[in-house]
């Protein structure tokens, strides 16, 4: 890739993703301080037993929640940034997250959309995003390409 693509592409990554990835910025000190068990506690009903047992998120997550599902980040077809690299273990997620360059917009929208669209069916994701730190590290990784090209 020569340097004029270099700069378009450059271009490109922040012109889509520059606005969102500053607007849920402002969560990365709360996500950094957070543990998984930090954000959501078990509802065991009224008088403290219930037969169904569900989570009670922060409220902090799920502001987070509310917007990460409104920005550029979410794409149905997120598997396909899974399959295409490869990756099946999380050791590998967070490498491919941590590795990533301005040519891996998918990836970054492929991991909170995996994060953030299986949380809101199965419990536990949001928790674990949130324990493993990757919606932390995706926005931190985003915003350091944002800088180191602009």
């Amino acid at each position: 890739m020569n340097e004029q693509d270099t700069r378009t592409q450059a271009q490109q990554f922040i012109d889509k993703y520059e606005a969102d990835v500053t607007k849920l910025f402002r969560y990365t000190a709360w996500l950094s301080d957070k543990g998984g068990r930090d954000v959501a506690q078990d509802y065991n009903g009224e008088q403290g037993h219930s037969s169904i047992r569900f989570p009670v998120y922060d409220g902090t997550l799920m502001s987070f929640i509310n917007e990460a599902r409104k920005s550029v980040f979410i794409n149905k077809n997120y598997v396909y940034a899974y399959t295409k690299r490869r990756i099946k273990t999380q050791a590998q997620e967070e490498a491919a997250i941590k590795n990533a360059t301005i040519m891996d917009g998918d990836l970054f929208e492929g991991v909170m959309s995996k994060y953030i669209l299986e949380g809101m069916r199965k419990s536990g994701f949001w928790q674990d995003a949130v324990e493993r730190k990757l919606f932390l590290n995706v926005l931190l990784r985003c915003k350091e390409l944002i800088d180191f090209y602009k």
